[in-house]
């Protein structure tokens, strides 16, 4: 979940260079560069959930036998590592990517009806519909798909901050709904990929291309 906002966080950034400094932004726009981001990416999502290992998160239930997960336990020293360590991640890799997201996108629309006002073109207009469209795909995937996840985190951290552990229990079936809601970011990211990216249309459609004409070859 983190490492797909951090990337839409990330190509958000590369089309505001792309339009506002589509000239000087040539020498950070390259290839290598994106594969380096991608691979700091990976780096920065692994490092925040790395902690999270090595936290205990099952709890022996004595009399029953069994092993729950996602439990916590009155007066455990692991509740503040929790509270900190979910507060942090819920900032860090999801308030500030959806804030750094949303004004990349809002300056690209901006920006580009700035740009329609001096081109007697239908271009441009063209190019700003796509932006916007673009901008609420990706402000409904971190609605629909992130919010809820990092929302009841806070919620339950806060409350574990006050000394209110009893909370987790009335929201963990809302959090499980989260989770599956974030699931779903996995169908969303390959389409909004798609349609985002010229070059990867034209890499896909020149796949099937090659494929069909493969096989009227043979």
């Amino acid at each position: 979940m983190y490492c797909s906002i951090l990337l839409m966080m990330c190509i958000s950034v590369d089309r505001l260079l792309a339009v506002a400094l589509p000239i000087a932004s040539l020498n950070w726009r390259t290839t290598r560069k994106a594969s380096c981001v991608c691979v700091l990416v990976w780096l920065m999502a692994i490092a925040g959930t790395v902690p999270l290992l090595s936290m205990r998160q099952t709890v022996n239930i004595n009399n029953v036998g069994i092993f729950c997960h996602d439990v916590l336990l009155q007066n455990d020293s692991s509740v503040l590592q929790y509270v900190y360590q979910f507060s942090i991640l819920s900032c860090l890799y999801y308030f500030l990517p959806l804030v750094i997201t949303l004004v990349s996108y809002f300056t690209i629309i901006y920006v580009l009806s700035a740009k329609s006002k001096h081109v007697a073109s239908s271009s441009p207009s063209g190019i700003q519909r796509k932006a916007v469209i673009m901008a609420i795909a990706v402000l409904f995937e971190f609605v629909v798909c992130f919010a809820p996840t990092n929302g009841i985190l806070m919620y339950h951290c806060v409350h574990l901050a006050g000394g209110n552990i009893e909370v987790g229990d009335s929201s963990y079936a809302a959090y499980m709904l989260a989770v599956f809601l974030g699931s779903a970011s996995v169908f969303l990211d390959p389409l909004l990929y798609y349609y985002g990216s010229s070059q990867c249309r034209q890499r896909i459609r020149s796949l099937f291309r090659s494929r069909k004409a493969k096989r009227e070859n043979s």
